[in-house]
């Protein structure tokens, strides 16, 4: 019993992730975005966009899954930029072309061309949405090629942080997407199924927030302690071994964590410690910036009142809309649900 014992222990040592806990959640994440867009595909919808966005996604939740398993897979970072950049190259040609299966087999620019056509808004939330994922990509890359940047005792890598951001403007766009295809595409041809204006709503509420919040809360738990320089990858770098970190304020060498996910091969230097005086000229003053970017917020907030209220006056009108076409929906699902028992217990 003791060496069955003694083999579970050292399986799971063996097992136990080297990488942040938040690249596990963000593996998920991605699965399930992956899980949601094969739902799409099994139902026949867009195979244009759907087929390869499933397939990136999974490529981006195996990387992901691969840094959270062992730390210093810095690569993954440019798996899945190139990954963000085909989604971006889909994007757009669907935006061009619209939903055409297959790709080569035309294109449908019609609503490009009529200001009043009803898919136009749809075209144009591609259009972002492909911004956006060239967005992730640079900041992908950008993490990959910059070492350390910004990382503080307190707070991880720069990219990080904007990537969070990067990521919950996703938000906007299901948003848009989930309410646009029921007010506007209701009871037309273009009319899209209940399947797909589900799977908007979810990625909207649930699983972009979800991977945003990961990364954010990732950029503020993955500090390392002494902070590295911000070098570029690839630089000439001495490699010293022997020399430590020395906090008296001498400078030196010293192997950066893993757990920003710099690995542990890249050495960088240490700056010496600022003195009192140098302070305000050396690290930046973060509760300064703050107060500069809510004051300039505020200036916004009284520019654009007036926008904002009109904004919350169509949210105010189109609720009694979105009320009605969720009860009608609601309805249809019972209608087929009693089909379907009726189905069931009528005997042959």
């Amino acid at each position: 019993m003791a060496e069955v014992s003694q083999d579970d222990a050292k399986q799971r040592e063996r097992w136990k992730p080297e990488g942040h806990p938040m690249l596990g959640v963000r593996g998920s994440v991605a699965l399930l975005q992956c899980a949601t867009t094969l739902i799409l595909v099994f139902s026949g919808i867009n195979w244009s966009q759907t087929i390869p966005l499933a397939m990136m996604q999974f490529v981006s939740a195996c990387t992901l899954l691969a840094q959270w398993d062992k730390s210093g897979r810095d690569h993954m970072y440019v798996v899945r930029g190139c990954a963000s950049l085909v989604r971006a190259i889909v994007v757009l040609r669907t935006s061009a072309c619209g939903r055409v299966f297959p790709p080569w087999a035309g294109c449908d620019a019609e609503p490009w061309r009529g200001h009043e056509n009803i898919r136009l808004p749809f075209r144009c939330i591609h259009v972002l949405a492909c911004l956006r994922q060239l967005a992730n990509a640079w900041s992908l890359l950008n993490q990959y090629h910059l070492i350390g940047d910004g990382v503080t005792p307190d707070n991880g890598h720069r990219q990080l942080w904007i990537r969070a951001r990067i990521r919950l403007s996703g938000v906007p766009i299901q948003l848009a997407r989930f309410v646009l295809k029921i007010v506007l595409l209701d009871d037309t041809r273009y009319e899209r199924g209940d399947v797909e204006v589900a799977c908007n709503f979810m990625r909207a509420v649930l699983l972009i927030p979800l991977s945003a919040w990961s990364l954010n809360h990732q950029y503020y738990t993955s500090g390392s302690d002494p902070p590295p320089r911000s070098v570029q990858r690839g630089c000439a770098c001495l490699e010293l071994d022997h020399v430590d970190y020395n906090p008296s304020g001498q400078g030196g060498l010293h192997r950066a964590k893993s757990n920003v996910g710099l690995g542990d091969v890249e050495l960088t230097e240490t700056r010496p410690a600022a003195t009192a005086d140098d302070v305000d000229a050396v690290v930046p003053d973060f509760g300064r910036e703050i107060l500069v970017l809510l004051q300039l917020l505020d200036e916004s907030l009284e520019r654009h009142h007036h926008v904002l209220f009109r904004l919350l006056l169509f949210l105010v009108e189109l609720r009694p809309l979105l009320l009605a076409q969720i009860g009608r929906r609601c309805r249809s699902l019972e209608r087929v649900a009693r089909l379907a028992r009726h189905a069931v217990h009528e005997p042959l």
